[in-house]
């Protein structure tokens, strides 16, 4: 039970449930919507209408005034706007964005094209962009994200080796770029580059008759 005074008649009445019930009879409830409220002016078109009570928060005259309102609230005047203005890091236009890309993102830009005009012409040019990248790419290599690490000349590198008894080790870490065919020695690392494949046999015979013989 749950003991309520009415909003017209001011009785006393009772109900069952836990309601919203505010009146004691359907008089009462009737008499309610007779009852003035206050005047207001529409925020819209300025024209003054009447406010009943049991609904004082009531802004526009119409519900035609209501939605030609909301149509204005876009962007910036929006409440749930949640976008803060930013300058392009490449080409210094101004322009709004997400306020979660402010943590995501270090380097912000007003479209696609900036971006990718600031990484070709100044982010990849820098010491810092090659040093990131190359350890990221001996990390791929470490981890088999290359499909094709072991080219024909490598296995051929590897096959004369294996002939010769040299023991090696295919893409080597040195932090900053892997070695294909990593030789060692006396705590020393030898690596194979060759731009003509032709010189390769005669190298490694070479390398092997010399440092073995230290």
């Amino acid at each position: 039970m749950y003991i309520k005074k009415c909003y017209v008649c001011k009785k006393i009445f009772i109900t069952k449930t836990k309601s919203t019930k505010k009146y004691c009879s359907t008089e009462c409830n009737k008499k309610s919507r007779k009852i003035s409220g206050i005047f207001k002016e529409c925020e819209l078109c300025g024209k003054v209408f009447e406010v009943p009570k049991s609904n004082l928060k009531q802004r526009f005259c119409s519900v035609k005034c209501q939605g030609e309102w909301q149509k204005t609230q876009v962007g910036k005047l929006n409440h749930k706007y949640k976008r803060v203005e930013m300058s392009c890091e490449w080409c210094g236009v101004k322009y709004d964005m997400q306020k979660y890309l402010l943590k995501n993102f270090k380097h912000h830009f007003c479209s696609e094209k900036c971006r990718r005009e600031w990484y070709a012409k100044d982010w990849s040019q820098r010491d810092e962009w090659k040093k990131e990248s190359s350890t990221r790419a001996v990390q791929m290599l470490e981890n088999d994200k290359f499909n094709k690490t072991a080219t024909s000349p490598q296995l051929k590198i590897n096959s004369i080796l294996e002939k010769l008894n040299i023991d090696y080790q295919n893409e080597y870490n040195c932090d900053f770029y892997a070695i294909d065919n990593a030789l060692f020695y006396n705590n020393k690392i030898f690596f194979i580059y060759f731009n003509f494949f032709n010189n390769i046999i005669n190298y490694i015979r070479n390398l092997k008759s010399s440092i073995w013989a230290q």
